[in-house]
């Protein structure tokens, strides 16, 4: 269903919106461009449910905080390969110690 809306605009945005978009065209176009800032879509609706499920939140959470325990506890790789060459080859060239 459409409707009907009388709106005022200034004289330049009057002329762009003929210029850019073409007579005949302006209605879709600012429908378009209103669209997502004013029409709930089923997506956001989604969202909004999950959000709203307590225990679903609290597993995500939980999964969440365990993944970067996950992260932390994995031994560091020591830089770059060019970086492990250099000191590879550091190690070799390395004075005997007296």
């Amino acid at each position: 269903m459409t409707r009907k809306l009388t709106i005022t605009v200034s004289e330049e945005v009057y002329q762009g919106l003929h210029a850019k978009i073409g007579t005949g065209r302006i209605s879709r176009f600012i429908d378009a461009l209103a669209r997502p800032h004013v029409v709930e879509t089923e997506l956001d609706a989604a969202y909004k449910g999950m959000a709203a499920d307590a225990s679903r939140e609290s597993g995500a959470l939980e999964w969440v905080e365990n993944l970067t325990g996950d992260v932390a506890d994995e031994p560091r790789c020591g830089g770059s390969a060019s970086t492990r060459r250099s000191a590879a080859k550091s190690e070799r060239l390395a004075l005997p110690s007296l």
